[in-house]
């Protein structure tokens, strides 16, 4: 069990160390792709940690995913850009906050699901753009 605790934490510290690069890096397209990656993985593990009835890590990894979406996805919103682009998105933002928040008082993963589709679509159209 120790040396199962030892590996994860190492892998944890080589990734956020691997973060770190990517982020420091990174233009700010690419920022955004790493924002989304951060994200699924976040709604991907708080499922997971339903599932398995780890409710307080479930609750912080839907915290982290609401952070990401109203302290980074929101901001870098340009409001001089296509108006009504911009509009929609953050209310589709918004949306998934809504969603979040009632998926973690109900432990729903199906509702956690739903924004990561959601989601998906956005991140794979801005990852297309060249």
């Amino acid at each position: 069990m120790y040396q199962n605790r030892c590996a994860i934490n190492i892998y944890k510290k080589l990734n956020l160390h691997s973060l770190k690069e990517k982020v420091l890096n990174a233009n700010p397209k690419e920022l955004i792709e790493i924002l989304f990656e951060i994200l699924h993985s976040e709604l991907k593990r708080a499922v997971f940690l339903i599932q398995n009835k780890k409710t307080p890590m479930k609750g912080e990894s839907i915290s982290y995913a609401i952070s990401i979406i109203a302290s980074g996805l929101i901001p870098a919103l340009k409001k001089d850009d296509n108006f009504f682009l911009v509009r929609n998105l953050k209310s589709l933002y918004v949306y998934c906050i809504c969603v979040l928040t009632e998926a973690n008082l109900k432990n729903d993963t199906k509702k956690i699901r739903h924004v990561d589709f959601l989601l998906r679509k956005i991140s794979s159209a801005w990852s297309s753009i060249k």
